[in-house]
C-alpha cells in the first residue's frame, strides 16, 4: 500500500507526507503542494 503512494506521487510530481508536512513545505517554498479541488468552479449566484 504504500508503494503504491509513492509510485502515485512519484508520477504525478508531488511530495509524499500528512498535511503538517505539506503545509510547512508549501511556506517554505511559496508553491502550492497540495492537490486543488477538482473541476470548475462553481458559479457564484448575486441575490435578487
Amino acid at each position: 500500500m504504500a508503494f503504491a503512494a509513492l509510485r502515485r506521487a512519484e508520477s504525478i510530481g508531488r511530495p509524499i507526507g500528512n498535511t503538517d508536512f505539506l503545509d510547512r513545505l508549501e511556506h517554505l517554498t511559496d508553491a502550492t503542494l497540495k492537490p486543488a479541488p477538482r473541476g470548475r468552479k462553481a458559479k457564484v449566484v448575486v441575490g435578487n
